[in-house]
């Protein structure tokens, strides 16, 4: 059976049978950002989410294929995943490949202590952050927000994931 459908009806699967499939804007977005106190300790945080948004996995779509295996002149690595789908080439018109991209991410958690106030000197604060804390998301590509670096929707990336390398953990 096919993996392609004859949407316009005129009996033949081709480039006039494309469609667009979601979206890669978020329909809704948001955040939250809070600080707590003890003391002289302190613990603050910053969320982040969207949901709505679709993002095409390129990476996915072209490594997830025997094809990769049989025409390159050297070893390669490839997902497991290809045993599954059985993808003799890469089937990069597939929606198959069009995932959700909705997520929460927290992206930066700082504990800090304030030392006790001398008289007539200032107060010293020390702390430990860290950014990019984690994800929470179904995307299987490395971020769900890379498809959206620019931000500008007539970006032509705008929704594609494809080479981009991922956010950085960072202590402070």
């Amino acid at each position: 059976s096919d993996i392609y459908a004859d949407v316009n009806g005129d009996g033949t699967v081709n480039d006039r049978d494309r469609v667009a499939y979601g979206q890669p804007a978020p329909t809704l977005f948001g955040g939250l950002q809070t600080r707590l106190g003890f003391r002289s300790f302190g613990l603050q945080a910053s969320l982040r989410g969207q949901t709505g948004n679709y993002v095409y996995n390129n990476l996915a779509a072209v490594s997830e294929s025997y094809d990769r295996i049989l025409r390159a002149p050297v070893l390669l690595n490839v997902p497991t995943s290809i045993r599954e789908l059985g993808f003799r080439e890469p089937q990069l018109f597939s929606n198959y490949y069009i995932e959700d991209a909705s997520f929460l991410r927290m992206d930066a958690l700082t504990v800090d202590y304030t030392l006790p106030s001398q008289p007539e000197k200032p107060s010293v604060r020390c702390y430990l952050t860290l950014q990019n804390v984690f994800t929470i998301t179904s995307y299987r590509g490395l971020d769900p927000e890379i498809g959206n670096v620019s931000g500008n929707p007539s970006d032509p990336r705008f929704g594609i994931d494809d080479l981009v390398f991922p956010r950085a953990r960072t202590f402070l």
